[in-house]
């Protein structure tokens, strides 16, 4: 009620849908259909949410939290929220930049973050340790 409230004070709730929570089969339509994400979060693992984004080939804004750095190259940006607006800006006026990013993203998770990747991290990570 907040965010609606606050959306129809600044004149944007005609370009806003507040959906509310979506079970995980519902929400890859959802992706599909957004043009950017957007995470303004100050405390995160790597968060699921964004390699979920990634790979439905959306550019990513999101705050320095850990993950961050693994998550965010050349395929969006990561910076404090009051840089959200420019940011956000930027890849609403360059359908380029936005396509670019997106492609960024699903090669990202294609090449870093499959199953198997995780999994030789994983193996490569115990193995220190036993060592």
């Amino acid at each position: 009620e907040i965010l609606e409230t606050l959306a129809k004070e600044n004149g944007v709730s005609d370009v806003l849908d507040f959906v509310g929570q979506k079970d995980k089969d519902q929400i890859v339509p959802f992706y599909q259909d957004a043009d950017v994400f957007i995470l303004p979060s100050s405390k995160e693992g790597m968060p699921n949410v964004v390699l979920e984004a990634m790979a439905c080939g959306l550019p990513i804004v999101m705050t320095p939290c850990q993950g961050s750095d693994e998550l965010i190259r050349n395929n969006g940006f990561v910076c404090d929220t009051s840089h959200f607006g420019e940011k956000l800006k930027e890849l609403a006026f360059d359908d380029t930049q936005r396509r670019v990013m997106g492609m960024a993203s699903i090669s990202r998770v294609r090449d870093e973050f499959t199953w198997d990747r995780t999994t030789e991290k994983y193996i490569k990570l115990m193995k220190g340790i036993l060592s």
